[in-house]
């Protein structure tokens, strides 16, 4: 008897310390076998070998009494899957029950083997199983779960060897169930939608990415899918996310033709639902802001796509819609009710200040040391949401009320009402570019012009170099020895270069398009004379651009000059700025900044 019997033997005492666990995988005469082959698992001892030899071999004593790991080991796991093949050999063919049991157990031992490196064909072995399950009769019930596991087995082999056969026999079985309106057939549905974008995703073609755009619109988004989806629309709105990206990975949007790219602005339409659902009117702010921070990107790649295959009247819709959620819902519990019927009214507007207020109680409050407290203050918020969500409910059920504290939905005549008094420009920077949007009045529309030099990083960078700018500046005393504020080393090396890009690249094309020009100056008459001429006796003015530290300065002592005494004299005017210019000449500032100030009058 050499060495390997003894390893062999080792691995099926390890499967006995599992019997609770493993038992039934592979016992097919009711476990009277196991203690009839091996009488003396419980010592680890193989026949005609020693203790100290059986010690030697395996482990050391302490090793002997340690607890066995909970996971199966590879060896343990090999002899398992011959138990098991065993048994369904010994069993009936007639006995449809015990044989479906085994094979059940048959496929989960394959499932972990085909983890191990080597034993990736295991995969087909699970799908034949399957198949072979499909074919005993069973309830209904019973048999949609065999099928789902059918095309689970499927679909992990598709995700191993890549074949698109596996696919093409998933999408027809699960077809079947794709309009079924029962909740609980939503895995299914969610199954569909990856199998179609990863038929897509290989095989790409017109036909594969109309299923795909329109399984995840109708399968996975739509509004009638909501109510099996209830507090899980992060994930629904994530999924549909990863989908997409599977799609864009094979075929860019931006290289998509006009019929699939406005298929795939429904499925934004519908995406922009969710974070409202998200952020349900009464929720828990602890639950509802880290979600929305998942969904950040959502807005621009909406408006993005709006551009490209709509209208700039629908990206402005769109990115309206995206943006401001948490607040837009939060301030809905302040809404007015007047316009609803007197008793929902009056209800409401008991309920929603009690739950504003213990929204922001359970938030705020630190409730480490007051649990039970905590506990009640939750039951009272949880029935309030209740009470709340049902009163909302029921309004929506009156004629014209039908959007009542869910999304909204904006229009662009209405939105464009904000630039009654002025145009208005709305600016989304983008990985390549930015996009900007001039509304010039209400009933203007809207034009999109294209600011090809500034990206994204572009921004961010002049972003962190003004901060930067703004941090020394603050932090740095004020020099008056230079001719202009605009002159110190600090403002030419940051502020005036990073503004200078913004004004050449993001302010000046819009006022171009906007067609504004720069007013030119009336040079015939000077300022000073222009108010002499209005009847002022006595006129302080400079002849070029003063700086900016100077003039609070000069017209301070000017000012306390002339209110020193009593009656007041104009003629201490000219003299107050003399003494002005004396004190700036006394501290050694260039003439340029004290030679432009003169007096004009009597």
């Amino acid at each position: 008897m050499d060495d390997s019997y003894y390893v062999v033997y080792k691995g099926a005492i390890h499967i006995l310390r599992h019997i609770s666990r493993l038992h039934v995988m592979f016992t097919p005469f009711g476990g009277l076998i196991l203690p009839h082959l091996f009488p003396d698992s419980d010592t680890h001892i193989a026949p005609s070998m020693d203790t100290a030899k059986a010690q030697t071999i395996f482990r050391t004593n302490e090793q002997v009494t340690a607890p066995e790991p909970s996971e199966l080991c590879e060896c343990s796991l090999h002899l398992a899957l011959v138990f098991s093949q065993i048994a369904i050999q010994k069993t009936e063919p007639s006995d449809d029950s015990d044989r479906s049991r085994r094979l059940d157990r048959q496929i989960e031992l394959l499932s972990e083997r085909a983890k191990l490196p080597g034993f990736e064909t295991d995969l087909n072995l699970i799908v034949a199983i399957c198949k072979e399950t499909l074919a005993h009769p069973l309830e209904e019930t019973h048999s949609l779960q065999r099928i789902q596991r059918y095309v689970k087995s499927l679909l992990s082999r598709f995700n191993f060897f890549h074949d698109t056969a596996d696919l093409e026999e998933i999408i027809p079985l699960l077809q079947q169930y794709a309009d079924d309106p029962t909740g609980e057939l939503r895995n299914c549905r969610e199954t569909l939608c990856d199998a179609r974008c990863k038929l897509f995703s290989l095989c790409g073609g017109a036909d594969n990415l109309t299923f795909a755009i329109a399984a995840i619109q109708h399968l996975l988004l739509a509004p009638i899918r909501d109510k099996e989806w209830r507090n899980l629309d992060h994930v629904r709105l994530q999924k549909g996310r990863s989908l997409l990206a599977l799609i864009f990975e094979k075929q860019p949007a931006a290289e998509m033709d006009q019929q699939h790219g406005i298929a795939l602005l429904e499925v934004y339409r519908e995406m922009l639902r969710l974070p409202y659902r998200m952020m349900e009117v009464g929720m828990d702010l602890h639950l509802s802001l880290p979600r929305l921070s998942r969904v950040q990107e959502l807005a621009s790649e909406a408006f993005e796509y709006a551009l490209l295959f709509s209208s700039p009247e629908e990206a402005v819709e769109m990115l309206e819609k995206s943006r401001d959620v948490f607040w837009t819902q939060t301030l809905r519990l302040r809404s007015s009710f007047d316009d609803l019927p007197p008793h929902l009214a009056e209800r409401l507007k008991i309920v929603t200040p009690k739950l504003e207020s213990y929204i922001h109680m359970m938030y705020s409050t630190n409730w480490e040391h007051d649990l039970d407290r905590y506990k009640q203050e939750l039951n009272v918020l949880r029935s309030t949401q209740k009470e709340f969500q049902s009163l909302a409910e029921e309004v929506r059920q009156l004629e014209g009320y039908e959007r009542f504290m869910t999304d909204p939905d904006p229009h662009f005549s209405s939105l464009a009402m904000a630039a009654q008094k002025g145009p208005v420009v709305i600016l989304v920077a983008r990985e390549t570019c930015t996009d900007a949007i001039i509304i010039r009045s209400p009933t203007s529309g809207a034009e999109h012009l294209v600011l090809g030099g500034i990206s994204i990083k572009r921004l961010s960078d002049i972003f962190i170099q003004m901060k930067d700018y703004n941090t020394r500046s603050r932090e740095s005393p004020v020099d008056t020895s230079y001719d202009s504020a605009d002159d110190r080393p600090s403002v030419r090396a940051g502020g005036d270069r990073s503004l200078n890009i913004l004004w050449q690249e993001v302010v000046r094309p819009v006022i171009n398009a906007l067609g504004y020009q720069e007013a030119q100056l009336d040079e015939s008459v000077h300022l000073a004379a222009a108010l002499m001429f209005c009847g002022f006796r006595s006129v302080v003015a400079t002849m070029w651009s003063m700086d900016d530290l100077d003039g609070p300065e000069v017209a301070e002592a000017i000012y306390t000059e002339l209110f020193r005494g009593y009656p007041f004299n104009p003629d201490d005017i000219p003299y107050a700025l003399d003494a002005a210019v004396k004190g700036m000449r006394a501290r050694g500032l260039p003439p340029s900044r004290w030679a432009t100030y003169v007096h004009m009058g009597v």
